[in-house]
């Protein structure tokens, strides 16, 4: 089982049901009353022995997922920090991916997905919008008798508001007044 294998090999420290549950809540204060044998993922570098001092292993590793990226940018940004971080320093990997992240944040395609993600959020909140302000309908215009314009129309007019329907061709007129049967026979 790959659970197993990984609490083995350091990577997980416990498999519990319900975390949130008792279990989990006793496991957590049993792990933090254990004393010194906590370490820092800087610290756990026999995972990556054989990669430090190697410079290209990261990257050697990293070269066929990278052709599948749906952003290639910010694959090879997190291959350059892990890289550094390996095959040189925990630190020289933080110091490459901060310096990653501000590169990208001051790209344009971050700043079109700022401005994409205001936009999204302004168009579902017109300005000057009083929304407890319902204004009476005198009139109605319809644009196109087809099968969804000839349901709206009809709707108005069922609900006793004028309608005025434009539409290019007259079978399609006649279809959207009087229903299908009007056209014709089809042809």
């Amino acid at each position: 089982m790959q659970i197993v294998s990984e609490r083995a090999d350091g990577l997980v420290d416990a498999v519990i049901e319900d975390p949130a549950g008792e279990e989990g809540l006793q496991w957590a204060a049993e792990f933090a009353q254990q004393a010194g044998t906590h370490s820092q993922t800087r610290e756990r570098r026999d995972k990556i022995a054989e990669a430090h001092g190697a410079p290209g292993t990261v990257a050697q590793l990293a070269a066929g997922p990278l052709h599948k990226a749906k952003d290639p940018y910010a694959a090879q940004a997190a291959v350059d920090a892990l890289a550094a971080g390996i095959e040189v320093s925990f630190e020289t990997g933080a110091q490459v991916e901060r310096e990653k992240i501000d590169e990208r944040r001051q790209s344009p395609e971050s700043a079109a997905q700022r401005y994409l993600f205001a936009a999204e959020r302004a168009a579902r909140k017109p300005r000057n919008l009083n929304i407890g302000a319902a204004r009476s309908v005198a009139r109605s215009g319809v644009v196109g008798a087809g099968t969804m314009g000839g349901g709206i129309a009809m709707a108005l007019a069922a609900a006793g508001i004028p309608v005025t329907i434009v539409e290019a061709e007259q079978d399609a007129l006649d279809c959207g007044r009087h229903g299908p049967a009007a056209a014709g026979p089809a042809g």
